[in-house]
């Protein structure tokens, strides 16, 4: 029988816990909107949108699949994420090496992240694995990934495709992201 896990924006940290990639400036967290979406506000003191991650607490394995709604605005990138690599700290959990399927104004990218301490400025090797080019709107998106062995299938706005990588761990957190400008999101569940 299907279970949908779905997060409770009022209380995200009662199953998810905030993380940070390695190159993210800031410790902050989603603003509630009146509407009861979370959003990224603009931070003035990084001259753009705070870069926000929530991840979950559990586990899940193939057969798991994201369902999300979410909107942005000019380069917003919701990102849906997926790790099994995070450091807990006593400030703030970092995710090292990590996925993300990120929707943006010109389409889908699947991002394979890596973190390189080296690389002072932006401490990350980011790898795009996949691209599907087409435009996307600025308005409510509703996308679904499903997880398998080594493999996750996108399914969003008439369109699907799978993506394979021998990176993609067999146990791994789910969340999701907000990056690069404003991303609002008004929902996100799991389903296993």
């Amino acid at each position: 029988m299907e279970m949908i896990k779905k997060c409770d924006f009022k209380n995200p940290e009662a199953e998810y816990f905030y993380a940070k990639a390695p190159h993210t400036k800031f410790n902050v967290k989603y603003s509630v909107s009146e509407s009861g979406s979370l959003r990224n506000e603009y931070n003035e003191a990084l001259g753009d949108h705070d870069y926000i991650s929530l991840i979950s607490r559990e586990k899940y394995t193939a057969g798991a699949e994201i369902h999300a709604k979410f909107r942005f605005e000019g380069i917003g990138a919701p990102c849906l994420v997926f790790t099994d690599d995070v450091e807990e700290r006593e400030d703030y959990p970092v995710y090292g090496l990590h996925f993300e399927v990120c929707i943006w104004k010109n389409g889908v990218n699947v991002w394979h992240i890596v973190p390189c301490p080296e690389r002072v400025e932006r401490p990350i090797r980011p790898t795009k694995i996949y691209f599907e080019e087409y435009s996307i709107p600025e308005e409510e998106i509703e996308c679904v990934v499903k997880f398998g062995k080594k493999s996750i299938t996108v399914i969003m706005r008439g369109r699907e495709f799978t993506v394979d990588h021998e990176d993609f761990p067999e146990t791994f957190r789910l969340g999701f992201t907000a990056c690069e400008g404003f991303c609002e999101f008004t929902e996100f569940s799991i389903v296993e």
